[in-house]
């Protein structure tokens, strides 16, 4: 019946297929048709006089009722095409053709992001509607970790991938190493000739030797041997504590005295 936005002339049918999706622009209404005898004023000198065949003429025409949409009548049919050619010139072109939630149709253009790109291509015969997923590649990077440039900590980046393998978000976590030794060196003085021999990798009757210790793996381990009776070790794993000592024995001090002129006095004695 109206429609402020002028999107449908009035006489359109509504497509709709629910009360709730009309807009507040346009005001519905039924139309009925009912048959009324109508004073045929001047009929004898202005029309037919053949009655029957003008009067279905003119019910076949319904020339100028802009509210038929009859299309078994030539205006109705004329009103409906209307309908159509009103909304086809309003579309603009290198837009899409949709149908909103009231059922009329519009052109619309799309919306795209960085990475899926819309185009219609420009050939007048037979253009295309392209989606194309846009490639945003990075220059590709090395970094390398030595000992002169280590840290206690080690970034690592996650990515986050969907069901379908989309990135759809990233964790970082820093991974704090442990604290600890990968190489253990053993040196021993020079002072003494009589010290085990200083040559690298030279092992001995006692086992002894001057190689490095290597880790084999982050959660190796590594003992603490004396190389005679005379070294002690004894750790505690509540201080994380090693103590080396040298093991010592207590000294007799006991007087003693031997007297050579008696009797009973032995061959030997004791110093």
């Amino acid at each position: 019946m109206e429609d402020s936005l002028n999107l449908y002339p009035r006489g359109a049918e509504w497509l709709g297929n629910s009360d709730d999706l009309i807009p507040a622009s346009v005001r519905l209404a039924y139309k009925t048709e009912s048959e009324a005898l109508v004073p045929l004023a001047g009929f004898a000198r202005e029309l037919n006089t053949i009655n029957g065949l003008i009067l279905k003429m003119n019910h076949m025409l319904e020339i100028d009722n802009i509210d038929t949409r009859d299309k078994r009548t030539l205006q109705g049919s004329i009103n409906v095409l209307n309908d159509y050619i009103c909304k086809f010139n309003e579309l603009n072109p290198r837009e899409m053709l949709i149908v909103d939630n009231y059922g009329r149709i519009h052109s619309t253009p799309w919306e795209q992001d960085n990475w899926v790109k819309v185009s219609i291509s420009a050939n007048p015969l037979h253009p295309t509607l392209s989606f194309k997923h846009t490639y945003n590649p990075v220059a590709n990077t090395t970094s390398t970790t030595t000992e002169t440039n280590r840290g206690d900590t080690i970034n690592l980046y996650t990515p986050i991938v969907d069901a379908t393998g989309h990135v759809v978000g990233h964790n970082n976590e820093t991974l704090t190493l442990p604290f600890t030794f990968k190489i253990l060196k053993s040196q021993n003085s020079s002072d003494d000739e009589n010290l085990w021999s200083q040559t690298a990798g030279a092992t001995h009757s006692t086992g002894e030797s001057t190689d490095d210790i290597v880790a084999d793996n982050t959660k190796d381990n590594i003992t603490f041997a004396g190389g005679n009776k005379w070294i002690r070790f004894m750790s505690n794993a509540s201080t994380d504590t090693l103590t080396i000592a040298h093991e010592t024995h207590n000294v007799d001090t006991t007087a003693l005295t031997t007297d050579f002129n008696a009797a009973s006095a032995s061959i030997t004695f004791t110093v």
